[in-house]
């Protein structure tokens, strides 16, 4: 059987937070639903409304590395529980950098 290379893009679902909860829309199974003000996500199942997904998130059974640079220059390393962190921006200021919260 020959091979046929098809050349396309995937976008996903982009809408604001407030406009996903309104809709309250049924996303299809493997559909991502992205929120274009908050940049958090969600994953269809096929039957859940968005109100009831829960948003995309890593393994929490796990710990990742974070550099912490403090304005006079020097560099520290933190461990930090996956669940403790959220990634994401509401206002990216680089199209290269990724903004982190941590949670105490």
């Amino acid at each position: 059987m020959a091979t046929k290379t098809i050349t396309g893009k995937v976008q996903s679902r982009i809408d604001t937070a407030a406009n996903w909860s309104s809709k309250n829309p049924v996303l299809l199974e493997g559909e991502l639903g992205i929120e274009s003000d908050t940049h958090r996500m969600k994953a269809g199942d096929g039957t859940t409304a968005w109100n009831s997904l829960p948003y995309l998130r890593g393994p929490t059974d796990s710990n990742i590395s974070v550099s912490i640079e403090p304005s006079d220059g020097t560099e520290t390393w933190i461990e930090v529980p996956v669940e403790n962190l959220i990634v994401g921006s509401t206002e990216p200021t680089d199209q290269n950098s990724i903004w982190m919260e941590i949670k105490e």
